[in-house]
């Protein structure tokens, strides 16, 4: 199937003020575009009412997107003008390619204020094409086939597919910590407070190395990571500025950390409520 882009949604950002959503919209901008860079695809960013627009798209692009911290989800989506008839031709167009014969389908629509016709209404217009052009059946509880139509303005997104994001905020965005890392529940710790936007400089054992550099992923790349047995935590302390320190159960027992007085972040005291990276 050729696909136009990937339309990339972003959630807590969306809540932000005017001036930090902004800033926070660009900075998840720049770690999308790092990731992808990193992945060896070239695109650009455009921003939409409360999404982001990856053009060109290339196969893969929006699974890589959406392991970006502050992206909601990304499917990679076929663009065409905000009319019925331009809707009509590319969804039925989508769903011959997609909608295997016998499946049952459904059709999800939204779309902004002051299109002609409602949410509903494009659902079953468009459904009503479905069915007597392919003869499938219908099933709105449990479809084997949904057909998602986004109408932006001017431009209307038709997708069937959707990558689940890592969601929180863009890494980068809040304050540098450090991070002391012994063992799996310290690199877990680490991963949730760059899901809220921390900068973090690890200092790892050499035997967590391994692991600690699977965090990279969900970088903008300025991610530190130092070695225990080539550099301690008072060398760190008085090189640059922190304003915590992520531990992954007890209490960090370097005393120098007690000297600095800095706050001490246990994410993982939520258990069960946090979400679970399939990566760490």
């Amino acid at each position: 199937m050729d696909y136009d882009a990937v339309l990339v949604r972003y959630g807590e950002i969306f809540l932000k003020s005017g001036h930090t959503q902004r800033v926070f919209r660009d900075k998840l901008n720049s770690n999308i575009l790092w990731r992808l860079s990193k992945e060896g695809f070239d695109c650009r960013t455009t921003n939409l009412r409360h999404r982001i627009l990856l053009t060109p798209q290339c196969e893969g692009a929006a699974e890589v997107a959406s392991n970006v911290f502050g992206v909601k989800s990304a499917s990679p989506v076929i663009m065409t003008d905000s009319g019925m008839n331009a809707i009509l031709e590319k969804s039925i167009g989508h769903a011959r390619q997609k909608l295997s014969a016998g499946k049952s389908f459904a059709v999800r629509a939204r779309r902004t204020s002051g299109f002609a016709k409602t949410s509903k209404e494009i659902e079953e217009d468009v459904g009503a094409l479905l069915k007597r052009e392919l003869g499938n059946p219908v099933n709105l509880t449990k479809p084997d086939f949904t057909l998602h139509i986004e109408v932006l303005e001017d431009k209307t997104f038709i997708f069937s597919e959707i990558f689940p994001g890592v969601g929180g905020l863009p890494y980068g965005c809040e304050a540098l910590l450090l991070a002391i890392v012994e063992n799996q529940d310290d690199v877990l710790a680490c991963w949730h407070m760059m899901r809220r936007g921390a900068q973090v400089h690890a200092l790892a054992s050499r035997n967590m190395l391994a692991e600690c550099e699977k965090l990279l992923n969900f970088s903008d790349g300025s991610l530190k990571i130092s070695l225990k047995d080539e550099e301690t935590v008072e060398s760190i302390l008085s090189k640059k500025q922190f304003f915590g320190v992520i531990s992954g159960g007890k209490k960090p027992g370097e005393t120098c950390l007690n000297e600095a007085n800095l706050p001490i972040y246990c994410p993982l005291v939520g258990g069960k409520f946090l979400p679970k990276p399939q990566i760490i």
